[in-house]
């Protein structure tokens, strides 16, 4: 659903970066070019991520989210120090890039994991009690 909601900006904005940041001279362009292209393909993942660190939010789970953001600092900041002096400044959006789909695959992961469990549970039949959630597979009271 996100990309389908990115995907059009994406396709638009694109083929027209090239005349925007000639704008800002043919130097400033031809070098950032790369990066501006990395950094919008990592707007879907991006967006994943932040929906995910949303709901955590609103489910009182900050240590979670905080974790997941941190996680992907981390990765993108050890990953732009190694890219750096090897790709110039389309070292650092490789490294966003990369960071990105990390915390991506994480979320699919764990929200794949969370529908499994429901679905197990549905399986054998076992309902919980109005006032109950489960909470990874323990009833909580509410």
């Amino acid at each position: 659903m996100i990309a389908a909601l990115l995907a059009p900006a994406l396709l638009v904005f694109l083929p027209i970066a090239p005349m925007i940041m000639g704008l800002f001279g043919v130097e400033y362009a031809r070098h950032g070019l790369t990066l501006l292209a990395l950094l919008v393909l990592s707007a879907i993942p991006d967006a994943l991520t932040n929906v995910y660190v949303s709901m955590l939010r609103v489910r009182g789970q900050v240590w979670r989210a905080a974790e997941l953001n941190v996680g992907m600092a981390v990765v993108a900041l050890a990953l732009a120090w190694v890219a750096l002096p090897l790709l110039g400044i389309g070292g650092a959006g490789l490294a966003w890039l990369i960071a990105q789909v990390c915390g991506g695959i994480f979320v699919a992961m764990h929200v794949g994991g969370a529908s499994r469990r429901s679905w197990c549970v549905y399986i054998k039949g076992w309902r919980a009690p109005s006032r109950m959630m489960v909470v990874k597979g323990r009833s909580v009271d509410t």
